[in-house]
């Protein structure tokens, strides 16, 4: 367990007591106990140290990013449930009783959150949560600030944290509203591209050279670009064949032609592969192993000057 739980648990193990009290009315027999409940720090590490004999591995970043929303006091009520069998144990709910332990131990046990408890539930009904939550893609690829790559990020951005980046406004703002209409563009003209991979390259890559990214996805979506080179006057360049950008454009649109079933990961580390080879004048083609894309592998965009 980690330090933060086993700091604040209560050494005794809690008896598990029904609740009979602010309930929500049960309409039909076997109707699970629904009932909202302010979580501390110390019940948060109790229940996980006592009351968790068999849940998933924790997911550490998405732990961390909302111990940060909590510590805020922007982590509310949102129709998410903390799940409890007949003997009080954890089925659905483990991630945020971790960032609730983990905030109150690093910014005070003063830090709580309001949700809804759903308790008296068969230990069976966690294989349906399971299908429902198992949950998401892992993140494996998480960019800097310099717009490279850490497969040692401390936290995973929650929403929250994401939509107050957008609403900061400014040059960031700005640039992921282009980034996104470049993503429906692309959806259009790439044969149902994943437009997530694509308006992700593009910010990433805008980040590395603005100029040259711009090319990059004109060509690879449109089949032509402006170019400007110094001295000379600005001309239209169309798409030339079996350039890294033409070779990326045709793996993309044979794989959605194909009956593969293709994840973002595996568009995204394309879309790098052709922009690294664009940099390089490579004429390589774009080979992608779809088994063991982890961070650690997971190709790194180059900078023009390297």
């Amino acid at each position: 367990m980690p330090e933060y739980v086993t700091a604040l648990a209560d050494p005794t193990p809690p008896q598990y007591k029904p609740r009979t009290r602010n309930i929500l009315k049960r309409e039909e027999p076997g109707d699970p106990i629904v009932y909202f409940l302010t979580i501390t720090p110390r019940l948060a590490a109790t229940w996980l140290l006592h009351c968790n004999p068999v849940n998933r591995n924790e997911r550490e970043r998405r732990i961390a990013g909302m111990a940060i929303d909590m510590a805020k006091r922007k982590f509310g009520i949102n129709g998410a449930t903390i799940c409890r069998n007949k003997d009080g144990e954890i089925l659905d709910g483990q991630n945020r009783l971790h960032a609730c332990a983990k905030a109150g131990f690093e910014q005070g046990e003063s830090v709580t959150f309001r949700t809804i408890m759903v308790d008296d539930l068969d230990t069976s009904s966690q294989d349906s949560m399971d299908d429902i939550a198992a949950r998401q893609v892992r993140d494996e690829v998480t960019p800097d600030g310099t717009g490279r790559y850490l497969d040692s990020t401390e936290y995973r951005p929650t929403k929250q944290q994401q939509l107050e980046l957008i609403d900061a406004g400014g040059p960031e703002k700005d640039l992921i509203l282009e980034a996104a209409r470049i993503g429906e563009q692309s959806y259009a003209k790439l044969n149902r591209v994943s437009k997530g991979a694509v308006a992700f390259c593009f910010w990433l890559f805008t980040h590395i050279d603005e100029t040259e990214a711009k090319f990059f996805f004109d060509q690879l979506i449109h089949e032509k670009a402006t170019l400007v080179e110094p001295g000379k006057q600005a001309r239209i360049a169309a798409l030339v064949v079996d350039s890294p950008i033409h070779k990326l454009r045709t793996a993309i649109m044979a794989r959605k032609n194909s009956n593969l079933i293709t994840h973002e990961q595996w568009y995204v580390a394309a879309i790098i592969q052709g922009w690294n080879n664009h940099l390089e004048g490579s004429r390589r083609d774009i080979k992608v192993k779809l088994g063991g894309l982890g961070a650690k592998s997971f190709p790194q965009p180059h900078h023009p000057d390297v």
